[in-house]
């Protein structure tokens, strides 16, 4: 059953539910805002109060309102790994340290990979043999030349050869 508070900073315009949720209140009523997915993979929302605006990630609007304020320096973490699953139970705070090692899934291990080690290993081959540009690599394989660029210099998937 879904538990609903106020939004720390935002208490009479927005509310969060334990799933997740975020809600703007709109004369009494909650509206549910769907928000958007950022640039690495986590749900936020824009919250609106008067002029007042600001973009939130949801895991630390949940955290916030179920856990508690977050001590200086930590993080909020996904238990599962899964960055769109903001339900309380999966979220916890925990050091730099902590959130380091919790993200150092290489290659297909990462759930959000969209390649794997063999096509990566056909990448670096040809790009170690030449005659085709990072473009032509990436539309070939549905990535960003900046992904082929990364996998080139060794700034990703470095634990191949």
């Amino acid at each position: 059953m879904s538990h609903i508070l106020p939004i720390p900073g935002f208490e009479s315009s927005h509310s969060i539910s334990n799933d997740g949720t975020v809600y703007r209140n709109v004369n009494g009523v909650l509206k549910p805002l769907q928000g958007s997915i950022s640039y690495h993979g986590y749900r936020k929302v824009h919250l609106r109060h008067g002029v007042i605006g600001k973009i939130e990630a949801v895991h630390r609007l949940v955290a916030a309102a179920f856990i508690g304020e977050c001590k200086n320096g930590d993080f909020v973490t996904h238990v599962n790994g899964d960055k769109l699953d903001n339900r309380v139970e999966n979220l916890k705070y925990v050091s730099r340290k902590e959130s380091n090692k919790s993200t150092l899934r290489r290659g297909e291990k990462n759930h959000f990979a969209k390649l794997t080690d063999k096509t990566v290993r056909a990448i670096k081959r040809r790009i170690r043999d030449g005659g085709q540009s990072n473009e032509q690599v990436a539309a070939d394989y549905s990535v960003s030349e900046r992904t082929i660029r990364d996998i080139a210099s060794g700034r990703t998937w470095k634990h191949l050869a």
